[in-house]
């Protein structure tokens, strides 16, 4: 696994576990990673516990569109 996917996939496992402490939220870090035809996100809430769709990027600048 490349430097880039193992920082990407910790990004993911953080926030995901943040969500779950701050907010009892029951998601978590989707293995596919956005790769399906549709729901395009790194973050699972197959509870829907949350209203968001998350795709994370571990970048060292934000461009929030």
């Amino acid at each position: 696994m490349s430097t880039s996917s193992e920082k990407g996939k910790s990004l993911e496992t953080y926030i995901a576990k943040t969500l779950q402490k701050k907010l009892g939220a029951r998601v978590q870090r989707d293995g596919k990673s956005g790769a399906g035809s549709h729901q395009k996100m790194d973050i699972t809430d197959y509870f829907q516990d949350t209203p968001l769709d998350i795709e994370a990027k571990n970048h060292a600048v934000i461009k929030i569109k």
